[in-house]
């Protein structure tokens, strides 16, 4: 579950109707926590007003917003390339709605966490990063709290820009470092297979992911990668051209008579 955020209403209902309405998503979205259902107090006085706590459900928070899926041919294998989204850049008056948004969201989260927007990329993509002292709890295990954060700001620039926004959240230079990871995993495996001829599989990620793993592999002509699974989250599987894995094909009925 992504950082933890409190919104108000005169109950529950209204207050976890609020929650929704400001992060922009469905209620099935959240994880909830009552803080208090609140109060009507005496003849209108004392009346206290319902509290929840939501964060986003790790679930619903996928990077594939910042990517498509596609699978393209290469000889018989092909490995599956991610084609990253492009938008028209922003105004100078947006980025400053775009700034001030990321500062409401980090507000919430109660850390002491700033944000540094930085120069709008050729794809229109706006990098930000989170500075300060308690920035790298923003990650969370496998940048899982981190993706969630940027899953919200994106639903909520969206929202409030009319219009797409693509955005990267990074953190102490985490994404840096998570993709060189993934660079040396995928290498490491890929001469493995080379040396045993046998396949190997990395864990399931999300596109962004999957597409920084196909890039590194993409030029060995010895092997191939190629996206499995099902849903956002997929594995990659390594392996040699025409060892894939894949469903074959039944063998062709000889006719009658022949040997």
């Amino acid at each position: 579950m992504s950082a933890l955020m409190e919104y108000k209403g005169d109950d529950v209902d209204q207050a976890i109707t609020n929650a929704c309405a400001a992060l922009g998503v469905d209620r099935e979205a959240l994880e909830i926590q009552v803080v208090t259902t609140g109060s009507a107090g005496i003849f209108g006085l004392g009346r206290r007003k319902a509290v929840v706590r939501v964060g986003l459900k790790v679930a619903a928070a996928p990077v594939a917003a910042e990517v498509a899926d596609e699978v393209v041919g290469k000889a018989a294998a092909a490995p599956e390339k991610e084609s990253a989204e492009s938008v028209d850049p922003l105004s100078p008056e947006e980025l400053a709605k775009v700034a001030a948004t990321v500062a409401r969201l980090l507000e919430l989260t109660g850390r002491a966490v700033e944000a540094r927007v930085g120069e709008v990329q050729p794809d229109g993509k706006i990098p930000i990063e989170l500075v300060g002292e308690e920035s790298e709890l923003l990650v969370g295990s496998e940048g899982q709290v981190l993706d969630s954060l940027q899953y919200l700001l994106r639903k909520m620039l969206t929202k409030e820009l009319n219009r797409r926004v693509l955005l990267e959240l990074d953190a102490g230079g985490y994404r840096d470092r998570r993709h060189q990871e993934l660079r040396e995993r995928a290498l490491a495996l890929a001469a493995e297979v080379k040396s045993s001829g046998q396949n190997r599989t990395l864990a399931a990620v999300g596109p962004a992911e999957r597409r920084i793993i196909h890039l590194a592999l993409q030029g060995d002509s010895e092997i191939r990668s190629r996206s499995v699974g099902e849903g956002l989250f997929k594995k990659v599987l390594i392996h040699l051209p025409g060892k894939g894995g894949g469903r074959r094909r039944p063998p062709r009925s000889r006719g009658k008579g022949r040997s």
